[in-house]
């Protein structure tokens, strides 16, 4: 058990003897802040005396005890407050390092992309080229196809030509052939019915 202390103190100019755990230095104290309290009842007070500037001033005591406690409830709410705001701004705290990790994880991805997205690009690009070279090939091929077409129709009505002539000289020496030796047979026809009738 804790050493009891006595101080005698002074309060209203009678004397108190106050048996206590506390010190005499703090005792006293109280008893300063009972007489500053019970002296401001005096100053302000008409007619008072006895024990009614004690109890005043105990009255006044207790209002700035119970402002002075609904202060520190106040306070004590605005610091669980406080504590709540902190305990959710290191919640959000840790919300904000997820987030710039997922960031950071788009951002590699959002890269990868852009590589891939790149590489198609140029693989369409090389497509494309070859598509412009395959065309322009096959336009080469149709245009030569087109003057092999021109050309083999030249040459093959060349060829009728040539035929249809060589064809009717053809005819012509025939029917020429033909009419010689119709008037060759007609003359040794002739000649043979002569010997006939000579005979």
């Amino acid at each position: 058990m804790a050493e009891k202390n006595k101080t005698t103190v002074i309060i209203n100019s009678r004397q108190y003897v106050v048996v206590s755990e506390e010190s005499s230095d703090y005792i006293n104290g109280l008893a300063d802040h009972i007489n500053e309290k019970v002296k401001a009842v005096l100053e302000i007070g008409n007619n008072v005396s006895g024990e009614r500037p004690l109890v005043l001033a105990a009255l006044n005591i207790c209002d700035e005890y119970f402002k002075t406690f609904e202060a520190r409830l106040d306070l004590q709410d605005e610091v669980d407050r406080l504590n709540k705001s902190f305990d959710d701004i290191k919640k959000s705290s840790k919300n904000v390092d997820q987030l710039q990790q997922e960031v950071v994880g788009y951002s590699k991805e959002l890269s990868k992309s852009a590589a891939t997205i790149k590489n198609l690009e140029a693989h369409i690009k090389r497509l494309e080229t070859r598509l412009s070279e395959q065309e322009k090939q096959d336009k080469e091929i149709k245009e030569s196809e087109s003057a092999l077409k021109e050309s083999a129709a030249k040459e093959i009505e060349e060829l009728k030509r040539v035929h249809k002539n060589e064809i009717n000289q053809l005819k012509k020496e025939q029917e020429q052939k033909l009419s010689e030796l119709r008037a060759e047979f007609e003359q040794r026809e002739a000649e043979f019915l002569d010997m006939i009738d000579r005979s």
